[in-house]
């Protein structure tokens, strides 16, 4: 009997975005959580980001360490750039959400659709692949809160 492989994946930016990398696909590449830790400990000593510091030790499973820092990046004032990014990103997702309710109003406009118990998860499965590939970050269990709202 073959035996599944259970390796998990991550996708990790090679330019980091704080040294200015974009979400660009020649820009990602896939590693192992032990490679993306590694990925993330290199880039702390060669940039001393407290964020790869904080992603490095998640990934390799140091999380009283981690959380320490987390508490940190938390406690530091935000400059104004920052904060411009963060809301852009927030604008962004927000446009997101909104293109995901359209295309699961679509779907539910069909009626045969919306009994559909089967095809009804495949099409969650397809939304999540579109959210991972675009580097949203929405996760499933938004996913699934824009899906029901939608679905009724």
């Amino acid at each position: 009997m073959k035996k599944k492989n259970k390796t998990q994946y991550h996708i990790h930016h090679i330019i980091p975005r704080h040294a200015g990398g974009t979400d660009d696909p020649s820009n990602l590449i896939r590693l192992t959580i032990p490679q993306h830790a590694e990925a993330h400990r290199v880039l702390f000593e060669q940039h001393g980001h407290l964020g790869d510091e904080l992603a490095w030790k998640m990934l390799a499973g140091q999380t009283n360490e981690g959380e320490r820092l987390r508490i940190e990046l938390l406690r530091r004032p935000q400059t104004p750039e920052v904060k411009r990014k963060r809301r852009a990103r927030s604008i962004q997702l927000k446009g997101f959400r909104l293109e995901i309710r359209e295309y699961v109003k679509a779907f539910y406009a069909i009626p045969e659709n919306r009994h559909d118990e089967i095809k009804s998860r495949q099409f969650l499965k397809i939304l999540l692949g579109v959210c991972k590939m675009s580097n949203t970050r929405i996760t499933l269990a938004q996913l699934k809160k824009i899906h029901d709202m939608e679905s009724r």
